[in-house]
Protein backbone atom coordinates (compact mmCIF):
# COMPACT_ATOMS: atom_id res chain seq x y z
CA UNK A 1 0.00 0.00 0.00
CA UNK A 2 1.23 3.87 -0.72
CA UNK A 3 1.40 6.32 1.43
CA UNK A 4 -1.62 8.08 -0.50
CA UNK A 5 -3.53 4.25 0.25
CA UNK A 6 -2.81 4.77 3.39
CA UNK A 7 -4.20 8.12 3.68
CA UNK A 8 -7.29 7.68 2.15
CA UNK A 9 -8.26 4.76 3.93
CA UNK A 10 -7.69 6.61 7.16
CA UNK A 11 -9.94 8.97 6.17
CA UNK A 12 -12.66 6.44 4.69
CA UNK A 13 -15.34 6.14 6.97
CA UNK A 14 -15.69 3.10 9.31
CA UNK A 15 -17.70 0.68 11.43
CA UNK A 16 -18.21 2.31 15.18
CA UNK A 17 -15.61 0.65 17.53
CA UNK A 18 -15.34 0.16 21.27
CA UNK A 19 -12.49 2.32 22.61
CA UNK A 20 -10.67 1.09 24.92
CA UNK A 21 -8.42 3.21 27.69
CA UNK A 22 -5.49 2.01 29.23
CA UNK A 23 -3.87 3.82 32.77
CA UNK A 24 0.19 3.72 32.04
CA UNK A 25 2.92 3.90 34.63
CA UNK A 26 6.32 4.32 34.34
CA UNK A 27 8.57 2.86 37.33
CA UNK A 28 5.70 2.13 39.35
CA UNK A 29 4.33 6.12 38.90
CA UNK A 30 1.49 6.78 37.21
CA UNK A 31 2.39 8.46 34.25
CA UNK A 32 -0.47 9.12 31.83
CA UNK A 33 -3.22 7.45 29.63
CA UNK A 34 -3.82 5.53 26.11
CA UNK A 35 -6.78 5.39 24.06
CA UNK A 36 -7.50 2.92 21.16
CA UNK A 37 -10.43 1.51 19.19
CA UNK A 38 -10.41 -1.17 16.46
CA UNK A 39 -12.64 0.06 13.44
CA UNK A 40 -14.11 -2.15 10.23
CA UNK A 41 -12.98 -0.79 6.92
CA UNK A 42 -15.83 -0.63 4.28
CA UNK A 43 -13.05 -2.75 1.95
CA UNK A 44 -13.07 -5.47 4.45
CA UNK A 45 -9.99 -4.19 6.64
CA UNK A 46 -9.62 -2.87 9.80
CA UNK A 47 -8.25 0.52 11.68
CA UNK A 48 -6.69 0.71 14.57
CA UNK A 49 -6.50 4.36 15.37
CA UNK A 50 -5.19 5.36 18.91
CA UNK A 51 -3.37 8.10 21.21
CA UNK A 52 -0.96 7.86 23.78
CA UNK A 53 -0.36 11.01 26.47
CA UNK A 54 2.90 10.64 28.87
CA UNK A 55 4.69 12.72 31.52
CA UNK A 56 8.43 10.82 31.77
CA UNK A 57 11.50 12.46 33.27
CA UNK A 58 9.84 15.91 33.18
CA UNK A 59 8.95 15.72 29.11
CA UNK A 60 5.25 15.33 28.24
CA UNK A 61 4.80 13.10 24.88
CA UNK A 62 1.39 13.10 23.08
CA UNK A 63 1.57 9.90 20.18
CA UNK A 64 -1.22 9.11 17.89
CA UNK A 65 -1.01 6.11 15.38
CA UNK A 66 -2.88 4.13 12.91
CA UNK A 67 -2.23 0.92 11.60
CA UNK A 68 -4.09 -0.92 8.94
CA UNK A 69 -4.44 -4.59 8.75
CA UNK A 70 -7.06 -7.47 8.04
CA UNK A 71 -10.44 -8.09 9.25
CA UNK A 72 -11.12 -9.82 12.20
CA UNK A 73 -8.86 -13.60 11.93
CA UNK A 74 -6.34 -11.58 9.40
CA UNK A 75 -4.28 -8.99 11.85
CA UNK A 76 -0.98 -8.59 9.59
CA UNK A 77 -0.41 -4.71 8.86
CA UNK A 78 -0.91 -3.31 5.40
CA UNK A 79 -0.05 0.27 6.66
CA UNK A 80 1.13 2.17 10.02
CA UNK A 81 1.67 5.90 10.74
CA UNK A 82 2.84 7.53 13.65
CA UNK A 83 3.49 10.76 15.28
CA UNK A 84 5.26 11.44 18.32
CA UNK A 85 5.02 15.51 19.68
CA UNK A 86 7.89 16.68 22.33
CA UNK A 87 6.05 19.12 24.37
CA UNK A 88 8.99 20.93 25.65
CA UNK A 89 11.29 20.78 22.70
CA UNK A 90 8.75 21.91 20.70
CA UNK A 91 9.32 18.66 18.24
CA UNK A 92 7.06 16.42 16.27
CA UNK A 93 8.71 12.98 14.88
CA UNK A 94 6.63 11.40 12.09
CA UNK A 95 6.85 7.92 11.04
CA UNK A 96 5.62 5.83 8.21
CA UNK A 97 5.28 1.99 7.42
CA UNK A 98 4.11 1.41 3.90
CA UNK A 99 4.19 -1.32 0.84
CA UNK A 100 5.49 0.31 -2.57
CA UNK A 101 5.99 -2.02 -5.11
CA UNK A 102 5.67 -4.78 -3.69
CA UNK A 103 8.22 -3.55 -1.11
CA UNK A 104 7.82 -2.80 2.39
CA UNK A 105 9.26 0.76 3.27
CA UNK A 106 9.86 2.65 6.69
CA UNK A 107 9.71 6.57 5.71
CA UNK A 108 10.37 9.69 7.89
CA UNK A 109 10.29 12.91 6.05
CA UNK A 110 11.31 12.89 2.97
CA UNK A 111 13.50 10.04 3.66
CA UNK A 112 12.62 6.05 3.03
CA UNK A 113 14.16 2.90 3.15
CA UNK A 114 13.08 -1.02 2.38
CA UNK A 115 13.00 -3.17 4.75
CA UNK A 116 15.28 -6.44 4.26
CA UNK A 117 14.14 -9.80 4.22
CA UNK A 118 10.33 -8.83 5.55
CA UNK A 119 9.03 -12.20 4.52
CA UNK A 120 5.45 -10.51 3.13
CA UNK A 121 3.12 -10.23 6.15
CA UNK A 122 3.99 -9.44 9.78
CA UNK A 123 2.58 -7.09 12.76
CA UNK A 124 3.18 -4.01 14.03
CA UNK A 125 4.53 -3.47 17.82
CA UNK A 126 5.37 0.14 18.40
CA UNK A 127 7.83 1.07 20.76
CA UNK A 128 5.92 4.03 22.02
CA UNK A 129 2.20 2.54 21.85
CA UNK A 130 0.30 -0.47 23.72
CA UNK A 131 -2.30 -0.70 21.10
CA UNK A 132 -0.83 -2.51 18.64
CA UNK A 133 -0.44 -5.57 20.81
CA UNK A 134 -4.26 -5.74 20.68
CA UNK A 135 -3.39 -7.47 17.41
CA UNK A 136 -0.67 -9.53 18.12
CA UNK A 137 -3.09 -11.62 20.55
CA UNK A 138 -5.02 -12.04 17.66
CA UNK A 139 -2.28 -13.61 15.84
CA UNK A 140 -1.72 -16.48 17.94
CA UNK A 141 -2.76 -19.76 16.60
CA UNK A 142 -5.36 -21.82 19.45
CA UNK A 143 -5.04 -24.96 17.39
CA UNK A 144 -1.35 -24.98 17.17
CA UNK A 145 -0.76 -23.91 20.66
CA UNK A 146 3.01 -23.78 22.64
CA UNK A 147 5.21 -21.09 21.83
CA UNK A 148 4.89 -19.61 18.51
CA UNK A 149 6.90 -17.20 16.57
CA UNK A 150 5.51 -14.23 15.24
CA UNK A 151 7.11 -11.55 12.43
CA UNK A 152 7.09 -7.87 13.33
CA UNK A 153 7.90 -4.67 12.58
CA UNK A 154 9.26 -1.96 14.73
CA UNK A 155 9.77 1.01 12.89
CA UNK A 156 11.66 3.47 15.52
CA UNK A 157 14.32 0.37 14.99
CA UNK A 158 14.18 0.90 11.26
CA UNK A 159 13.37 -2.83 10.89
CA UNK A 160 11.73 -6.28 11.90
CA UNK A 161 12.54 -8.97 14.36
CA UNK A 162 10.82 -12.18 14.88
CA UNK A 163 8.84 -12.68 19.16
CA UNK A 164 7.73 -15.41 20.56
CA UNK A 165 3.92 -15.48 22.12
CA UNK A 166 2.86 -17.85 24.59
CA UNK A 167 0.15 -18.88 26.39
CA UNK A 168 1.31 -18.99 30.20
CA UNK A 169 -2.19 -19.98 31.90
CA UNK A 170 -4.82 -18.10 33.90
CA UNK A 171 -5.15 -15.94 36.92
CA UNK A 172 -9.35 -15.62 37.64
CA UNK A 173 -10.85 -14.22 34.55
CA UNK A 174 -7.67 -13.28 32.60
CA UNK A 175 -5.31 -15.30 30.74
CA UNK A 176 -1.90 -14.62 30.59
CA UNK A 177 0.94 -14.16 27.70
CA UNK A 178 4.35 -13.95 27.07
CA UNK A 179 6.20 -12.38 24.80
CA UNK A 180 10.09 -12.65 23.94
CA UNK A 181 12.08 -10.44 22.06
CA UNK A 182 15.90 -10.43 21.40
CA UNK A 183 16.76 -8.78 24.71
CA UNK A 184 13.55 -8.20 26.33
CA UNK A 185 10.26 -9.21 27.16
CA UNK A 186 6.67 -8.72 28.30
CA UNK A 187 4.07 -10.01 30.13
CA UNK A 188 0.30 -9.17 28.32
CA UNK A 189 -3.19 -9.83 29.25
CA UNK A 190 -6.12 -10.60 27.63
CA UNK A 191 -9.93 -10.76 28.72
CA UNK A 192 -12.37 -14.21 28.35
CA UNK A 193 -12.58 -12.60 24.85
CA UNK A 194 -9.65 -12.45 23.60
CA UNK A 195 -8.88 -8.81 24.20
CA UNK A 196 -5.86 -6.95 25.40
CA UNK A 197 -6.28 -5.70 28.80
CA UNK A 198 -2.38 -5.26 30.47
CA UNK A 199 0.52 -5.48 29.43
CA UNK A 200 4.08 -5.29 31.48
CA UNK A 201 7.17 -4.35 30.21
CA UNK A 202 10.16 -4.61 33.26
CA UNK A 203 12.92 -3.72 31.02
CA UNK A 204 11.29 -0.39 29.81
CA UNK A 205 9.92 0.01 33.37
CA UNK A 206 6.40 -0.16 31.55
CA UNK A 207 2.70 -0.78 32.75
CA UNK A 208 -0.47 -0.86 30.99
CA UNK A 209 -3.88 -1.62 32.47
CA UNK A 210 -7.46 -1.33 31.05
CA UNK A 211 -8.96 1.39 33.24
CA UNK A 212 -11.58 -1.05 34.43
CA UNK A 213 -9.23 -3.87 35.61
CA UNK A 214 -7.00 -4.36 38.16
CA UNK A 215 -3.81 -5.83 38.22
CA UNK A 216 -4.20 -9.87 39.01
CA UNK A 217 -2.10 -11.06 42.26
CA UNK A 218 -0.80 -14.09 41.07
CA UNK A 219 -0.65 -17.03 43.73
CA UNK A 220 2.08 -19.51 44.23
CA UNK A 221 0.88 -22.89 43.98
CA UNK A 222 2.16 -25.35 46.23
CA UNK A 223 5.05 -22.69 48.03
CA UNK A 224 5.51 -22.93 52.19
CA UNK A 225 6.23 -19.79 52.99
CA UNK A 226 9.74 -19.74 55.35
CA UNK A 227 11.66 -17.68 57.38
CA UNK A 228 15.28 -17.51 57.86
CA UNK A 229 18.22 -15.79 60.30
CA UNK A 230 21.16 -14.55 58.36
CA UNK A 231 24.08 -13.83 60.46
CA UNK A 232 23.64 -11.24 62.91
CA UNK A 233 19.84 -12.00 63.20
CA UNK A 234 17.96 -10.41 60.44
CA UNK A 235 15.43 -12.12 58.59
CA UNK A 236 15.25 -13.54 55.31
CA UNK A 237 11.79 -14.59 54.06
CA UNK A 238 11.43 -17.08 50.94
CA UNK A 239 9.33 -20.24 49.56
CA UNK A 240 9.60 -23.54 49.92
CA UNK A 241 8.79 -25.08 46.76
CA UNK A 242 8.35 -29.33 46.59
CA UNK A 243 6.29 -32.16 44.96
CA UNK A 244 3.37 -33.57 47.42
CA UNK A 245 5.58 -36.43 48.97
CA UNK A 246 9.08 -34.94 48.38
CA UNK A 247 11.86 -37.74 49.01
CA UNK A 248 13.92 -37.50 51.82
CA UNK A 249 17.24 -37.42 49.62
CA UNK A 250 15.45 -35.41 47.07
CA UNK A 251 17.78 -32.89 45.23
CA UNK A 252 17.72 -29.23 46.57
CA UNK A 253 18.07 -26.48 44.21
CA UNK A 254 18.38 -23.03 45.70
CA UNK A 255 17.06 -20.04 42.85
CA UNK A 256 18.96 -16.80 43.18
CA UNK A 257 17.75 -13.53 41.68
CA UNK A 258 19.45 -11.10 39.93
CA UNK A 259 20.84 -7.55 41.00
CA UNK A 260 18.94 -5.26 42.25
CA UNK A 261 15.70 -5.39 44.73
CA UNK A 262 13.75 -8.45 43.62
CA UNK A 263 11.32 -10.50 45.42
CA UNK A 264 11.13 -14.52 45.82
CA UNK A 265 9.41 -14.59 42.46
CA UNK A 266 12.14 -12.61 40.74
CA UNK A 267 10.17 -9.68 39.88
CA UNK A 268 11.06 -6.16 41.06
CA UNK A 269 9.79 -4.71 44.48
CA UNK A 270 8.19 -1.49 44.76
CA UNK A 271 6.34 -2.11 40.20
CA UNK A 272 4.11 -3.39 38.96
CA UNK A 273 5.70 -5.92 37.45
CA UNK A 274 5.45 -9.45 37.13
CA UNK A 275 8.08 -11.75 35.40
CA UNK A 276 7.30 -14.66 38.18
CA UNK A 277 10.79 -16.56 36.28
CA UNK A 278 11.96 -17.47 39.73
CA UNK A 279 8.27 -18.85 40.82
CA UNK A 280 7.87 -21.03 37.22
CA UNK A 281 11.37 -22.26 37.26
CA UNK A 282 10.75 -23.52 41.03
CA UNK A 283 7.23 -24.96 40.43
CA UNK A 284 8.83 -26.86 37.02
CA UNK A 285 11.63 -28.54 39.19
CA UNK A 286 9.39 -29.41 41.88
CA UNK A 287 7.17 -31.11 39.40
CA UNK A 288 9.81 -33.37 38.61
CA UNK A 289 10.75 -34.04 42.50
CA UNK A 290 13.60 -31.48 43.77
CA UNK A 291 12.90 -29.18 46.80
CA UNK A 292 13.20 -25.48 45.70
CA UNK A 293 14.42 -22.70 47.41
CA UNK A 294 13.83 -18.74 46.40
CA UNK A 295 13.91 -15.81 48.81
CA UNK A 296 13.41 -12.04 48.50
CA UNK A 297 16.01 -9.16 48.52
CA UNK A 298 13.80 -6.48 49.26
CA UNK A 299 16.34 -4.24 50.22
CA UNK A 300 18.93 -4.45 47.47
CA UNK A 301 21.92 -5.75 49.44
CA UNK A 302 24.54 -4.30 46.66
CA UNK A 303 27.69 -5.68 48.47
CA UNK A 304 28.60 -9.27 46.51
CA UNK A 305 30.05 -10.33 50.66
CA UNK A 306 26.16 -9.44 51.67
CA UNK A 307 24.33 -10.96 49.28
CA UNK A 308 26.85 -14.27 49.19
CA UNK A 309 26.32 -14.21 53.14
CA UNK A 310 22.51 -14.13 52.49
CA UNK A 311 22.89 -17.18 49.78
CA UNK A 312 25.27 -19.51 52.12
CA UNK A 313 22.49 -19.17 54.51
CA UNK A 314 20.02 -20.31 52.42
CA UNK A 315 22.06 -22.88 51.16
CA UNK A 316 22.64 -24.53 54.65
CA UNK A 317 18.53 -24.06 55.26
CA UNK A 318 18.09 -26.70 52.18
CA UNK A 319 20.99 -28.92 53.20
CA UNK A 320 19.14 -29.25 56.42
CA UNK A 321 15.66 -29.52 54.15
CA UNK A 322 17.22 -32.77 51.95
CA UNK A 323 19.94 -34.96 52.33
CA UNK A 324 20.35 -35.11 48.45
CA UNK A 325 22.51 -33.09 46.02
CA UNK A 326 22.04 -29.90 46.26
CA UNK A 327 22.61 -27.70 43.01
CA UNK A 328 22.22 -23.13 42.64
CA UNK A 329 20.78 -21.51 39.72
CA UNK A 330 21.81 -18.09 39.77
CA UNK A 331 20.10 -15.03 37.26
CA UNK A 332 22.18 -12.28 36.16
CA UNK A 333 24.18 -11.31 39.19
CA UNK A 334 23.08 -14.38 40.88
CA UNK A 335 24.99 -16.58 39.21
CA UNK A 336 28.37 -14.54 40.22
CA UNK A 337 26.99 -15.68 43.64
CA UNK A 338 26.36 -19.12 42.79
CA UNK A 339 30.18 -18.63 41.63
CA UNK A 340 31.50 -17.45 44.98
CA UNK A 341 29.42 -20.46 46.66
CA UNK A 342 30.86 -23.08 44.66
CA UNK A 343 34.76 -21.79 45.58
CA UNK A 344 33.73 -22.70 49.36
CA UNK A 345 34.34 -26.31 50.51
CA UNK A 346 32.15 -27.85 50.76
CA UNK A 347 30.07 -25.96 48.08
CA UNK A 348 26.92 -27.18 45.62
CA UNK A 349 27.17 -30.54 43.75
CA UNK A 350 26.43 -28.48 40.53
CA UNK A 351 25.62 -24.53 39.73
CA UNK A 352 23.88 -23.23 36.32
CA UNK A 353 24.07 -20.25 35.27
CA UNK A 354 21.45 -17.88 33.53
CA UNK A 355 22.48 -14.87 31.94
CA UNK A 356 25.73 -14.41 33.95
CA UNK A 357 28.68 -12.58 32.57
CA UNK A 358 31.09 -15.56 31.36
CA UNK A 359 34.64 -13.28 32.49
CA UNK A 360 34.71 -10.46 34.75
CA UNK A 361 33.23 -7.28 34.04
CA UNK A 362 36.70 -5.31 34.27
CA UNK A 363 38.53 -7.91 31.86
CA UNK A 364 36.06 -7.31 28.89
CA UNK A 365 36.05 -3.81 29.99
CA UNK A 366 40.08 -3.69 29.18
CA UNK A 367 39.79 -5.58 26.24
CA UNK A 368 37.69 -3.49 24.37
CA UNK A 369 39.91 -0.22 25.42
CA UNK A 370 42.70 -2.17 24.37
CA UNK A 371 41.22 -2.74 21.14
CA UNK A 372 40.00 0.91 20.85
CA UNK A 373 43.43 2.45 21.41
CA UNK A 374 44.88 0.09 19.28
CA UNK A 375 42.51 0.94 16.51
CA UNK A 376 44.16 4.77 16.84
CA UNK A 377 47.34 3.70 16.21
CA UNK A 378 48.99 3.19 19.44
CA UNK A 379 51.69 0.93 19.54
CA UNK A 380 51.92 -2.79 21.10
CA UNK A 381 54.67 -1.09 23.84
CA UNK A 382 51.68 2.04 24.59
CA UNK A 383 48.91 -1.09 24.85
CA UNK A 384 51.10 -3.05 27.40
CA UNK A 385 51.68 0.32 29.49
CA UNK A 386 47.88 1.06 29.41
CA UNK A 387 47.26 -2.52 30.76
CA UNK A 388 49.18 -2.66 33.63
CA UNK A 389 47.97 0.70 35.06
CA UNK A 390 44.81 -0.08 34.68
CA UNK A 391 45.67 -3.40 35.98
CA UNK A 392 47.08 -1.96 38.94
CA UNK A 393 44.06 0.70 39.57
CA UNK A 394 41.74 -1.90 39.48
CA UNK A 395 43.83 -4.54 42.12
CA UNK A 396 43.86 -1.33 44.40
CA UNK A 397 40.09 -0.31 43.82
CA UNK A 398 39.38 -4.18 44.81
CA UNK A 399 41.13 -4.21 48.12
Amino acid sequence: MSRAALLLAVLAGAGAGQEDALRLRFAGEEAGRETFRVESLPGGGRRLTGRSEIAVGGERLTIDYVLLAGPTGSPWFSGYEVETRFESKERTVRLEAFFAEGVLRIASGEESESVEGWPGRGLVLDANAVGPFALLLEAYDDELGGAQNLPVLVPQLGGGMKVTLERRGAAGDLVRWFLAAPGHGATLWSDAEGHLVGYENPSARLSAWREDTSPPRVSVPGGEAVVLRAPGGREISGDLHSGPRPARDAPGVLLLSDAGRDDRRGNPVGTDFRWDHLEQLAESLAAVGAVVLSFDDPEGRGAMSDRVADARTALEFLDRETTGPLAVVGHGEGGLVAVELARARPGPAAIALLSTPARPFAEILLEREVAALAARGATERDLEQYRAGRRTALERIAA
